[in-house]
């Protein structure tokens, strides 16, 4: 995004956090009048949020990884299917679109069935 779009978060509904990641390259307080808080990761409902997935072997702590990054890609198993602890966000698996944390935690939970 660019630096003159920032400021279009304050004409976002609701509370938020951003979840910096690799684009993300101003100062933080480019960032601080738009969210509640900037971190690097952040745990909500049993789940982590992450801009890169975080490593198979630390994903034992939560239900899911809800993650962006990766664009139209999914994280794979050693089987080449995709493991479905990994939920990506990233704008080209949402339509381009908002998506709602209730229907992403929906979507989570069917997966895990």
């Amino acid at each position: 995004m660019a630096r003159r779009h920032i400021a279009t978060i304050a004409r976002c509904n609701g509370t938020k956090v951003l979840i910096k990641g690799n684009h993300d390259l101003f100062p933080l307080d480019d960032y601080l009048p738009h969210f509640k808080d900037v971190r690097g990761s952040h745990v909500l409902s049993g789940m982590i949020l992450t801009h890169i997935p975080v490593h198979p072997d630390s994903l034992d702590r939560w239900q899911a990884n809800i993650h962006g990054h990766l664009h139209s890609e999914r994280v794979l198993r050693p089987d080449g299917q995709p493991d479905l602890r990994y939920h990506c966000v990233s704008v080209e698996q949402t339509g381009f679109a908002p998506v709602a944390l209730e229907e992403v935690l929906s979507q989570i939970r069917g997966a895990a069935g």
